[in-house]
């Protein structure tokens, strides 16, 4: 099965604002859409590939947003731990 859900987004906080690092495009694969019913009580769980690394020492906070039939998602706020240049590099991308 495809893995790709619509409009995913991360973030990481850095001084309080929260900056989008990576955007999922709309899959380009028909795999990927189908129409699955939900049952009560009933759930989905996304894996999602994050950039936290175990070992890093710069902890920032961490959320994904994706949109659901037009409705923006977003997770709960987690910290997640970066190496120092991985932070150094997102933030020259960011600016």
């Amino acid at each position: 099965m495809d893995a790709t859900v619509n409009n995913f987004s991360d973030y990481i906080k850095i001084n309080n604002t929260w900056y989008k690092i990576r955007d999922n495009e709309k899959s380009r694969c028909g795999n990927s859409y189908y129409k699955s019913k939900l049952g009560p009580r009933g759930l989905y769980v996304l894996n999602v590939n994050s950039i936290h690394q175990e070992k890093g020492s710069e902890k920032v906070k961490y959320k994904i947003t994706f949109d659901l039939n037009g409705k923006k998602i977003e997770s709960n706020e987690i910290e997640i731990s970066l190496y120092p240049n991985q932070l150094k590099r997102l933030m020259g991308e960011l600016h």
